[in-house]
């Protein structure tokens, strides 16, 4: 089986006051018995993507997703070809892909629209608006 690695941080043990007193961080490697959870909860999390063969990126800060970590280092050009890729197939899993690749079709569409709008209006053919107004008088 695959090395498979934390996502997101597991409270494996607590003391007889609630306090948790073994904890799996993000980033730490992670086996089925570490976690005590039967086969279905086990494929569960790593369907949700608790837990997962990528490894966790080291530098995120805390309190920030790392999807949202990724998007900065994107948008900076400072991410690397294997942080592009790990964006790529977050956003494959979770359909934004798909989304953004919707957008990019309706924005081309839109873009396809006005230059065809406005080789139009120069044609010589104006385009005028009417508003009308209804007044009443008392």
């Amino acid at each position: 089986m695959a090395t498979m690695y934390a996502w997101t941080n597991f409270d494996v043990e607590r003391n007889e006051y609630g306090q948790t007193t073994n904890v799996i961080h993000v980033g730490d490697v992670v086996t089925q018995a570490d976690l005590k959870v039967s086969d279905e909860d086990w494929e569960e999390l790593i369907a949700s993507g608790a837990v997962r063969e990528e490894e966790y990126p080291e530098d995120v800060p805390s309190g920030m997703s790392v999807a949202e970590f990724l998007r900065q280092k994107v948008a900076t050009g400072d991410a690397s070809e294997e942080e592009l890729d790990l964006l790529a197939a977050q956003q494959v899993a979770s359909g934004q892909a798909d989304t953004d690749a919707k957008r990019a079709g309706a924005n081309q569409a839109e873009e396809s629209e006005g230059e065809s709008s406005s080789s139009s209006s120069s044609s010589g053919t104006p385009k005028t608006s009417t508003a009308s107004s209804s007044k009443s008088s008392s």
